[in-house]
């Protein structure tokens, strides 16, 4: 039950105004488990993006404008995309503010350490010797990208959350997808990779990792109702339906569905609310999806 330890934890430090949560939980994080800077995944989500907008619209991420939804705790992506791949501009949004002067300067260290090309760049150079983002990266911290009119210089080409949509609610994500129609442009993209899993599962290795479809909404809400800890369930189609609601639609998708999968998916008592469900549709997990307008 070590999973209690941190929801307990959790839920006091949402009660709390986030200038004085935060650092309290940047603090409690670091000194319990080592934040990942997570160098090759970011790599393999820039590329499986660059493919799709090459596949559906013929263009390199070259010059592009970027979005990126929920920045984390280190900058990988945005300096990947201007740096490796020669994106024009990234507009990084985050509910939360992660980014110090000490996590952009290691950030771009690792990347010269770890990606041969990189070596020597000087923006990376400078970077991590000052601590500040490029020009090129504009970071908006605690800020919902919902609530965005515009994106400065004009609309983006293209949008982009890695591992971001299954800690909103699927209110939020209709409110995300329907105000990206005001700052994307009309033939831009979204890309996102969304994860399906019961994340309290990483933590203690009990518990099956679909445990949280054993519960009610009602129930899983006050488990997880806190800023720190909130995680929704959906299921893939769910995914699907909000998107076409908001007027986008799915141009491309793929997703990891494994025979153990099943057969742990098959050990947990499902509640009713999931019984519409197949078993391929609950353990889909690691979902890339592409988007157009509608």
């Amino acid at each position: 039950m070590k999973w209690m330890f941190k929801v307990a934890a959790q839920k006091v430090l949402g009660l709390m105004p986030p200038l004085v949560a935060d650092p309290l939980y940047h603090g409690l994080q670091q000194g319990f488990r080592d934040i990942p800077i997570e160098i090759d995944g970011q790599r393999s989500f820039m590329r499986e993006a660059a493919s799709s907008l090459q596949e559906i619209r013929g263009k390199p991420l070259t010059g592009m404008r970027i979005v990126e939804v929920g920045s984390g705790w280190y900058p990988v992506l945005p300096l990947l995309l201007t740096r490796e791949l020669g994106a024009a501009t990234v507009f990084t949004f985050d509910v939360n503010h992660h980014y110090s002067p000490a996590r952009i300067a290691k950030t771009a260290r690792d990347l010269m350490g770890r990606v041969e090309q990189l070596r020597g760049d000087s923006v990376l150079e400078l970077t991590a010797r000052t601590g500040k983002l490029p020009e090129c990266i504009r970071y908006y911290p605690r800020t919902k990208i919902q609530d965005v009119s515009e994106i400065p210089g004009g609309p983006a080409d293209l949008a982009l959350s890695r591992s971001v949509l299954e800690y909103a609610s699927p209110e939020e994500i209709l409110a995300i997808h329907n105000a990206s129609m005001r700052w994307l442009t009309p033939d831009a993209l979204w890309f996102h990779l969304v994860g399906t899993s019961d994340d309290r599962a990483r933590q203690d290795k009990t518990l099956n990792k679909y445990d949280f479809l054993r519960y009610s909404d009602k129930t899983w809400m006050y488990i997880c109702n806190n800023r720190y800890g909130y995680k929704n369930r959906l299921r893939l189609p769910q995914y699907r339906s909000l998107f076409q609601s908001a007027g986008w639609r799915v141009a491309g998708e793929k997703a990891i569905i494994s025979a153990p999968a099943i057969a742990a998916v098959n050990q947990v008592p499902l509640h009713g609310e999931f019984a519409e469900f197949t078993p391929e549709d609950l353990v889909a997990g690691a979902i890339r999806f592409a988007l157009v307008r509608a």
